[in-house]
């Protein structure tokens, strides 16, 4: 889920003006940021949900320079297709 779930919301930021999801370096600074902040997270041993993952995405995407109103609407978005897909929300967290 978590590889599916970074395609989409990537597909959504597209419109950000100063990022380009087609640069390798922007994909690994938003999955580096991801990376930390899911790890910081598992260790705090409270339960994974979909509101969290939502708002860990929301940050990584922010600390990588995505304006906070576009990398919103992208997760937001991307949780949408995905309920509408009827994927499960997360269980593990992600590299942990």
């Amino acid at each position: 889920m978590e590889r599916f779930f970074c395609l989409y919301s990537y597909h959504y930021i597209v419109g950000a003006k100063h990022i380009s999801v087609h640069d390798p370096m922007n994909i690994r600074t938003i999955t580096g940021q991801q990376n930390s902040l899911y790890t910081a997270y598992a260790k705090t041993g409270q339960p994974f949900t979909m509101d969290v993952m939502r708002k860990i995405k929301i940050k990584a995407m922010t600390n990588a320079g995505v304006p906070l109103d576009s990398a919103t609407n992208a997760v937001d978005k991307a949780i949408a297709d995905l309920i509408k897909s009827a994927i499960t929300p997360p269980v593990k967290i992600p590299w942990n």
